[in-house]
């Protein structure tokens, strides 16, 4: 059976969950969460009205989406505060 995600995408599942997750809004007041909205949903039409329905090219645009939004290379995701922090490295 060939399912198609809310984005189109021919293979739902894990790819629509890290989809998901990539867009997740992490606007911390109302301006900030109409800005990352609106930036979204300009990116994902774009990929609309070009056809594009590839998995990877799709989160690598929202991943590139959000590192630019945030103004950080490093920033794609939204790590769970509750995961356990890494043990420091020791000095050597």
């Amino acid at each position: 059976m060939n399912r198609t995600s809310r984005w189109g995408l021919a293979d739902c599942g894990k790819d629509e969950q890290i989809l998901v997750e990539l867009a997740a809004n992490e606007g911390t007041t109302e301006e900030d969460k109409e800005r990352f909205s609106a930036g979204l949903r300009d990116t994902i039409l774009h990929f609309k009205q070009q056809g594009i329905k590839d998995f990877t090219t799709v989160a690598q645009g929202i991943a590139a989406f959000r590192r630019k939004y945030f103004g950080d290379e490093t920033r794609v995701i939204k790590l769970n505060s509750t995961a356990p922090t890494p043990s420091p490295r020791p000095a050597f």
